[in-house]
């Protein structure tokens, strides 16, 4: 079984805490389906640093099943929920849910993340 750290996919990261994170701009293969990573290195698409007014933002943590190793992200429970949140009636109001998870990633990572990455981002909830 392929693990993510020998894949050349990541780089150590700027906290002890986060120690290594996705590379950006991947284009790859991870577990027979494509990895990309958008310019932050997060497994998603692109996103802005700010939001617009009409939008309303949420960010996920997780390890590897959050990160949706070995499924399209498309398959990914946050693009899933997402996509069906943006079918609201209204459709004045869309959401981004982005997703920081990685495979190997823990409780100390997550706390890394919050301090380092996520409370610098514009984002109205947190899962």
């Amino acid at each position: 079984m392929t693990k993510l750290a020998f894949t050349g996919y990541l780089q150590p990261a700027k906290s002890n805490k986060v120690l290594y994170e996705l590379k950006p701009n991947i284009q790859g293969v991870f577990k027979g389906r494509p990895l990309i990573t958008n310019s932050y290195g997060l497994r998603d698409q692109e996103y802005t640093l700010t939001k617009s007014d009409n939008k309303i933002r949420g960010v996920v943590l997780g390890d590897s099943f959050t990160m949706g190793s070995g499924i399209t992200l498309e398959d990914t429970y946050h693009y899933i929920l997402e996509e069906e949140l943006n079918k609201n009636e209204a459709g004045d109001i869309q959401f981004e849910i982005i997703n920081f998870g990685t495979s190997g990633y823990n409780l100390l990572n997550y706390q890394g993340l919050m301090e380092l990455k996520i409370n610098a981002l514009s984002q109205d909830f947190k899962l």
